[in-house]
C-alpha cells in the first residue's frame, strides 16, 4: 500500500493546502456518518418489517388457522429467513466499511494538529475494555439471528404439525 498518502502540488499556496485537506477530512468524517445512519435505517427498516410478520404468523396459530394456512406460513418463514440473510451481511458489510473508514481518518489525522478521533478510540480501550466502551455493533449482530432462530422453529413447529 503507498505509504506516502500526501499529494503535494506545486503551485498550490501552502494555507490553501491545508484548507483542502481539512475540507477532505470534514467530508471524509460527514460520509462515516452516513454509513452508521445508513446501518441504523437498515436495523429499522428489517425490524420494521419483522416483527408484524411474527405478529401475523401468532395470530393464526392463536385461531387455529395454522394447518390452513400452513404452505404460507412456511413460506413467509423462508422469505423473512431470507430477509434476515441480507440483514446479516449488510451490517458485516457497513461494520468493515466503516473500519476502513476510521482507519483513513485516523491516518489523516497524522497531518492534522490534534488526532481527536484516534485519542477517543484509544481513551475507549480501542473497543476491547467494556468497562470502557459496550460496541453496540455485538448486540445489533445478535438481533437478526435472533429472528432467524426464531423463525427456523416456527418453521419446524409448523411443518411437523406441533402448531
Amino acid at each position: 500500500m503507498k505509504e506516502n498518502l500526501l499529494n503535494i502540488i506545486e503551485g498550490i499556496p501552502k494555507d490553501s493546502y491545508y484548507e483542502n485537506m481539512i475540507e477532505q477530512y470534514k467530508s471524509y468524517v460527514e460520509s462515516s456518518q452516513k454509513i452508521s445512519e445508513a446501518r441504523i435505517n437498515l436495523n429499522k427498516f428489517c425490524q420494521t418489517i419483522l416483527t408484524p410478520i411474527i405478529g401475523i404468523i401468532g395470530y393464526l396459530i392463536k385461531d387455529n388457522l395454522s394447518n390452513k394456512f400452513q404452505h404460507l406460513i412456511i413460506l413467509i418463514c423462508l422469505a423473512s429467513i431470507i430477509i434476515c440473510v441480507y440483514w446479516i451481511f449488510s451490517l458485516e458489510n457497513y461494520r468493515k466499511l466503516n473500519s476502513a473508514k476510521f482507519g483513513v481518518i485516523h491516518k489523516m489525522e497524522t497531518f492534522l494538529p490534534f488526532n481527536s478521533y484516534s485519542y477517543e478510540w484509544e481513551l475507549l480501550g480501542k473497543g476491547n475494555d467494556t468497562d470502557k466502551y459496550f460496541k453496540a455493533s455485538n448486540l445489533e449482530k445478535i438481533i437478526p439471528y435472533l429472528f432467524v432462530i426464531l423463525f427456523v422453529v416456527i418453521l419446524i413447529l409448523n411443518i411437523t404439525g406441533v402448531i
